[in-house]
């Protein structure tokens, strides 16, 4: 698979199980509300997964920052949020594969 930054908009752990049993783990698992972005702009070389509507299993739930309804939706990915800056400056400088 790849190695660096992965996204994805799914709330399940299918990328973390597969990256596993090809005993390739993320370095890091992140979602909205923490500044990770930055992070692997700054270093292409970490290895981590960033679930931009967050994660709704195991440890990592933190439900105001699980993106499902449109006031969430609105307040991640609004014209001036913190998460849209992040992504802006990640798409400009990163070579992304959908």
């Amino acid at each position: 698979m790849f190695h660096g930054l992965v996204l994805t908009t799914n709330f399940d752990e299918t990328l973390e199980t597969v990256y596993g049993v090809c005993d390739c783990l993320f370095e890091t698992v992140s979602h909205p509300g923490h500044p990770v972005l930055e992070q692997f702009i700054r270093n292409p070389k970490h290895h981590g997964l960033f679930k931009m509507h967050g994660t709704v299993i195991g440890n990592l739930i933190e439900y105001e920052n699980i993106v499902f309804t449109s006031a969430q939706y609105d307040r991640h990915y609004g014209k001036d949020s913190p998460l849209i800056h992040d992504l802006k400056a990640c798409f400009g400088k990163r070579i992304m594969f959908f």
